[in-house]
């Protein structure tokens, strides 16, 4: 899955998928590690190679706490930015 890793909830439903990009700025390239978070929840047991095709809802960057979609799931999972993210935030702030 070229280097994504799924994301899943403490029920094993996969949210979606993290991946880490590569930004330039101001002439400097650095890595983001970015969450594709996807519109439905997935199940547990479903085949990561066709998680491909999913409907991606937001790629997250900062923090946010993200709550299950599939049904009859009350799980929800924090998603923290990283060191490199905040730095990116921070320079595009100023």
């Amino acid at each position: 899955m070229n280097g994504q890793k799924v994301w899943k909830c403490e029920n094993g439903h996969i949210m979606g998928l993290i991946r880490r990009d590569e930004v330039w700025e101001r002439g400097r390239k650095r890595k983001v590690t970015r969450l594709m978070l996807f519109r439905q929840a997935f199940p547990a047991d479903m085949n990561e190679e066709s998680l491909n095709g999913a409907d991606v809802i937001a790629i997250v960057e900062g923090t946010a706490n993200i709550s299950c979609s599939m049904p009859k799931c009350c799980a929800t999972r924090p998603w923290f930015y990283g060191h490199e993210a905040l730095e990116h935030l921070l320079e595009k702030r100023s």
